[in-house]
């Protein structure tokens, strides 16, 4: 059984068809590659898959059950959690509280106790900042979890994000251009971090623009463009399918050297 399914997934705004009755599998334990030129539709997917917007066709099931209708602020305790493209962090917070922010899903204790002080309280954010020290130090960043977030370089504002991300231990995690804006190392540093998380029993849906990334992360990839799917398969058959190269690769790509 797929760990995510679409089924049909459309999605209109107005008289404009931004997805259409897109279908496709995440196996579990995949790194799902979603590619596609720019207004493809892959954002929308993903903002379809965790309710930032609902879908006007068709379902997402995740593990069996169908959320197309669950509420937004429940999908991250069905176990999905998701960056967004650009660092959308808390760029005033130090590091540290920026990935405590991420521990709100997970806290037991109430606002009451909170106020109160309670010992109950307190132990639980002492486990929650071990638990965000812990992602830190996983993500390669936990030197710098008393710096202000937005003082960070861009690449690792971008990995705070995914770390924020992991800290509400995901079974599904979607990227939402992780590598973009990063230069070759930071791009291969980020690649090594993907397949870490991956082998922490973490299935991937990875959205992202960098062909070497793409191609060289993930075991399958599916192709959209004009908000449908228009081919799935391994990289090695992406890279020579005719509609891919004409759709958006085009007929000099090369992906050793993108």
């Amino acid at each position: 059984m797929p760990i995510l399914e679409l089924q049909g997934v459309t999605k209109t705004f107005g008289g404009l068809t931004a997805v259409n009755e897109l279908s496709f599998e995440v196996q579990k334990g995949d790194i799902l590659g979603l590619i596609g030129p720019n207004g493809a539709g892959k954002t929308t997917v993903f903002n379809l898959i965790t309710r930032h917007l609902n879908c006007t066709g068709g379902k997402v099931i995740f593990q069996g059950h169908d959320i197309t209708n669950v509420r937004m602020d429940k999908i991250i305790s069905f176990g999905i959690a998701r960056t967004f493209q650009g660092s959308r962090i808390f760029r005033n917070l130090t590091v540290l509280e920026a990935m405590l922010t991420a521990c709100y899903s997970k806290r037991k204790t109430g606002l009451i106790l909170d106020l109160l002080n309670s010992a109950r309280a307190k132990n639980e954010m002492q486990q929650h900042t071990e638990h965000a020290i812990e992602i830190l130090k996983f993500i390669g960043l936990e030197e710098r979890k008393n710096d202000q977030a937005g003082n960070l370089p861009y690449a690792h504002q971008s990995l705070v994000g995914i770390g924020m991300a992991l800290v509400a231990e995901p079974q599904l995690l979607l990227l939402d251009e992780p590598i973009a804006g990063m230069n070759p190392q930071e791009t291969l540093e980020t690649m090594e971090l993907i397949r870490k998380i991956n082998g922490r029993g973490i299935t991937v849906l990875l959205v992202e623009h960098n062909m070497t990334a793409v191609m060289g992360v993930c075991n399958r990839i599916v192709v959209m463009n004009y908000g449908e799917k228009i081919v799935e398969g391994t990289p090695g058959e992406i890279m020579e399918h005719p509609a891919v190269i004409d759709a958006y690769l085009g007929s000099g790509f090369d992906a050793r050297a993108s």
